[in-house]
């Protein structure tokens, strides 16, 4: 009955024995194995949420592994024998063609399972499955976000639903398994972490616990296209709260070189461009930052700060009391009108550099591609240009136009992986793009490309393919690294989880991911830096287009 669980999962766990816990860790693994391998749920041919629900309470309270192993058989045997088995072995041997390989060896584990499901469970491995779908494997689009329809998301369901929480548990835990092309880079071990949230999950104390647990365990993953919505959520009563505050201090904050977290620039007359923000509300701004760490899914350091400070100096209340060190000294600022009363007062732009004067040309990724264009067009002669990809933005166009001019011939400095339909979990090569033509009228000039956390995505893809111009360096900061297309999920209780869905790579698999571009020259302001004003990333590519000779790869 497809519609026998619509209201409720009917699911009570009222203890969670050392036993039970090893009979859900084993049900998690097997339930997802079964999603994306057995042929015929391949298919879509059954609610397997539902099917989840069927066998749960048998599973966890079996009462030991031969017991187990006995109901594990039966389940399994409820979906059919495998019949047609393909060699997928083969493939492996072309293993440069593959960018990740799925470890499926638990499948075969005598401690897990006994002789009779491990055979089961290889011939399901093994399985002929269409190379064409496979009901849950996560879709892409290189260029667009595609929303996951086939996760069904409950939005009507309760948070206390036992089962509906272990579903989300099991599902969110399988799609990164399956479904995320840089499993092989997680921090945390994948496995242990199952274990480790099953109790908070099982049995929260409370639904606060419960939505914290699902996003630490989301924070794990180390990847800044990361995201997950919780609506009806209880977060703005957590350490999270900063993250909902209907007030926030219209100043932008930076982590500096030497690890101060400093006013870049501020809209608000009580602060100065250089304050080093010392607490908030009396409480360490150090600790404010290290509590909310665990929550925030990115790539590295550098991202999650970025993230964070965004949300930094914002309150519940119209007020905050903030201690910065300013010229040395204490200074505490009680904030109680967040509205901007003064001009944006920031870091020098690109007109205060007067590049026109040294010969240098500067093209913004905030520009447009005819603003882009025009510049490049009109400085083919200039001594350098500086191509600024600091400013976040997913306009491709502005900086195709940029690649037709300033590449020499064709270059395919990026790969792309996708994960196999037919035996998800193996992340295959998608043809070699190919970049720029052979343009002999190319620009011959000095390029540098700057860089900093706030690089991301598309824009770290074109700082790698711009870094194949002749005579380009890029200097700045260590980027997100975080790249290639975004799928969104659903899970239970109307959750929305974005992640990465195709990995992305320098060529012969080369790490991008958590690692960011490559960086030929490396800057990071100091605190006397910004509280001079000075844009130190304009001014090292200025130092380096008027006096250094051109860079030999």
């Amino acid at each position: 009955d497809n519609n026998e669980y619509n209201c409720g999962s009917n699911i009570h766990l009222s203890t969670l024995t050392p036993q039970m816990l090893d009979n859900l860790y084993v049900l998690c693994k097997v339930w997802g194995f079964l999603k994306y391998y057995h042929p015929e749920v391949a298919k879509g041919k059954y609610n397997w949420d539902y099917e989840l629900f069927k066998i749960l309470p048998s599973i966890a309270n079996a009462k030991n592994k031969e017991d187990r192993d006995k109901r594990l058989n039966e389940w399994v045997n409820k979906y059919g024998k495998v019949k047609d088995i393909e060699d997928y072995n083969y493939k492996m041997k072309g293993y440069p063609n593959y960018s990740k390989i799925i470890n499926l060896d638990w499948i075969v584990n005598k401690d897990l399972f006994d002789e009779r499901l491990i055979s089961k469970l290889t011939a399901i491995k093994n399985a002929k499955r269409p190379n064409s779908f496979n009901y849950y494997t996560v879709p892409y689009q290189l260029r667009n976000w595609m929303p996951f329809d086939r996760e069904k998301s409950y939005d009507n369901i309760k948070w206390d639903d036992q089962g509906f929480r272990i579903l989300t548990l099991f599902r969110l835990w399988n799609i990164i398994e399956y479904c995320f092309p840089y499993y092989d880079l997680l921090e945390a071990d994948w496995n242990s972490l199952l274990k480790e949230y099953i109790p908070g999950i099982v049995l929260p104390a409370d639904k606060i616990k419960y939505e914290l647990a699902i996003k630490e365990l989301a924070g794990h993953i180390n990847d800044s296209h990361g995201y997950m919505d919780i609506p009806d959520h209880s977060l703005e009563k957590t350490v999270l709260s900063k993250f909902y505050n209907k007030y926030r201090v219209p100043v932008e904050l930076i982590e500096t070189k030497n690890g101060d977290i400093v006013v870049k620039s501020s809209e608000l007359s009580q602060f100065e461009r250089g304050d080093v923000i010392i607490d908030l509300d009396g409480e360490s701004v150090k600790d404010e930052i290290e509590q909310l760490v665990p929550y925030i899914m990115a790539s590295n350091r550098s991202a999650m700060i970025r993230d964070i400070l965004f949300f930094l100096l914002s309150s519940d209340k119209p007020s905050l009391c903030v201690t910065v060190l300013r010229n040395g000294q204490r200074k505490i600022i009680n904030v109680q009108n967040f509205e901007k009363n003064q001009r944006k007062q920031g870091l020098k732009t690109c007109n205060d550099y007067k590049l026109e004067f040294k010969n240098i040309a500067y093209i913004s990724n905030d520009n447009t591609a005819k603003m882009n264009e025009e510049i490049i067009n009109s400085s083919i002669n200039c001594k350098g240009i500086i191509v600024d990809l600091r400013p976040f933005d997913i306009d491709i166009g502005n900086q195709m136009v940029l690649i037709s001019k300033i590449l020499e011939s064709p270059q395919s400095p990026l790969w792309i992986s996708i994960n196999n339909r037919n035996n998800p979990g193996n992340y295959s090569l998608l043809p070699i793009s190919e970049f720029g033509t052979h343009n002999p009228k190319y620009y011959k000039g000095k390029i540098v490309i700057l860089v900093d956390e706030h690089t991301q995505s598309h824009m770290e893809s074109f700082a790698m393919i711009h870094r194949t111009a002749p005579n380009s360096i890029i200097i700045g900061s260590q980027t997100a690294g975080t790249n290639g297309a975004i799928g969104i999920v659903h899970l239970p209780h109307g959750i929305k989880f974005n992640y990465t869905c195709t990995g992305a790579y320098y060529p012969f698999w080369r790490q991008l991911q958590i690692k960011g571009v490559d960086i030929d020259v490396d800057v990071r302001p100091t605190t006397a830096n910004i509280r001079d004003g000075r844009d130190i990333y304009i001014e090292k590519a200025i130092e380096y287009i008027v006096n250094r000779k051109i860079y030999e790869k």
